[in-house]
Parts: structure tokens; sequence; C-alpha cells
């Protein structure tokens, strides 16, 4: 999310960079709400809300649980699957072109690139 949020609002002043600084912050203190209270959003409220994101964790050293105002609010987890989502489609549909494997695990991988872009870690291949 570290990640994601000012990628986010990198593409309000321009195109989307091509990297971003990766910041170690420490999980929520608390629990996010389980279903968001807002269906839907505008380009102009996922920026607002991606900039509260990079505020608290800056003022904080955490993720925020949610973010957005009372009855507007949605889960941290909530604002990723919004934002993770593009890249998951894509990187989907990479994984399943003509060029690979037919017998390759593909959701192994789209599990694995999940993974990754939650914690924002470095992919390693295990030994």
């Amino acid at each position: 999310m570290t990640g994601l949020a000012p990628a986010i609002l990198a593409c309000e002043s321009g195109p989307v960079t091509a990297a971003v600084p990766r910041a170690d912050v420490l999980g929520p203190l608390h629990g996010s709400i389980w279903i968001p209270e807002i269906q839907g959003t505008t380009r102009a409220k996922a920026a607002q809300l991606a900039r509260q994101l990079v505020d608290e964790v800056k003022a904080t050293g955490h993720l925020p649980a949610n973010l957005g105002p009372p009855l507007g609010r949605v889960g941290v987890n909530h604002l990723y699957l919004a934002f993770a989502e593009p890249l998951w489609i894509a990187n989907l549909k990479m994984v399943q072109g003509d060029d690979m494997d037919p017998d390759l695990d593909v959701n192994s991988i789209f599990r694995d690139t999940r993974l990754q872009t939650w914690t924002l870690k470095p992919a390693i291949v295990p030994v």
C-alpha cells in the first residue's frame, strides 16, 4: 500500500512513475471494517484516500485500519483491492498468454503476485 498510494497520487500530475520509494511500515493497530461503507468511488476520491493513507503512515509509521469520514469509510484492505486489482488483472492476462508453458501453475504465480503487492517485499526464489 505504501507503494500503490504514492503511485496513485503521481498519476494526478502526470504519467505513472517507473518506481516509487518503498517505505518500511507497520500494520494497522486495530482491525479494519468488514464491509466498506461506500461501494464505488471517483478518481478524485481515490486520490484523496491515497493522500490520507500516505499522511497517516508518515505521522504514525503504521498503515491506517480505515480511511475516509464516518459513513464513508473503507478499510485499508478494501483500498488495497481497489488499487491493486488492475495489477492482478494485467498480471493474470500476461501469465495466461500464448507464450507461457501450458503446464505452468498460473494460480501460484497469481497468488504470489498478490502477496508481493500487499507486502511490497522483494521477491526471492526459495532455494
